[in-house]
């Protein structure tokens, strides 16, 4: 007999019958445990499995993410696993902040950024490389990308200002979370001249 409990892979729009086989009268419960999903993809949460059969000899459990059978002989009793999925996705957002003198606070500044995948805002697509407007002392939302995307600021247009010296924190790379909002802190240090 097979080792038990025991797996057996299936790939998206096949069938996959299983050898060896089990003794006549072996009870199997199938069931699928998606943390295996290969490829894993980034931005996509699987959902639970719905199993069904046309065949009144299995068993589906109560929602669908089990199916148990008999084994008969020479019987084939075919089983159908449905997955689906949904994506999921986080926010990333860019902040401004100037420390000292050299700018009225209200400024806006050219942030390019760079992220791991594309995303989207509600106007559509949001490249995952680009260069947004924002305000000193606000959230600038860049976009939706998702779950699992890095993102860094990469630059920062140069803004200086006459009679100080610059120097700017483009803050630390951030990974985006489902259903929540990632923010990359730039800050800008004016120094005035002596």
């Amino acid at each position: 007999a097979p080792e038990n409990p025991t797996k057996l892979a299936v790939t998206a729009g096949n069938t996959a019958p299983y050898m060896p086989t089990f003794p006549k009268g072996t009870t199997v419960t199938l069931s699928e445990d998606v943390g295996y999903a290969d490829p894993a993809t980034p931005g996509i949460t699987w959902g639970a499995p719905v199993f069904s059969s046309a065949n009144t000899k299995v068993n589906i459990n109560g929602d669908k993410t089990q199916a148990t059978f008999t084994v008969e002989d020479q019987v084939t009793l075919p089983v159908s696993l449905m997955n689906t999925t949904e994506a999921s996705s986080g926010t990333f957002v860019i902040s401004k902040t100037l420390v000292s003198g050299g700018s009225e606070g209200t400024d806006s500044f050219g942030i390019a950024y760079r992220c791991s995948a594309a995303g989207e805002d509600d106007d559509g697509a949001v490249t995952a490389v680009g260069t947004v407007a924002v305000t000193a002392g606000e959230d600038r939302m860049v976009g939706r990308f998702p779950a699992g995307t890095t993102c860094e600021v990469v630059s920062e247009v140069p803004s200086p200002r006459a009679g100080y010296s610059l120097a700017v924190d483009k803050g630390r790379p951030v990974t985006v979370v489902k259903d929540d909002t990632v923010k990359v802190n730039v800050t800008n240090t004016y120094t005035k001249d002596s």
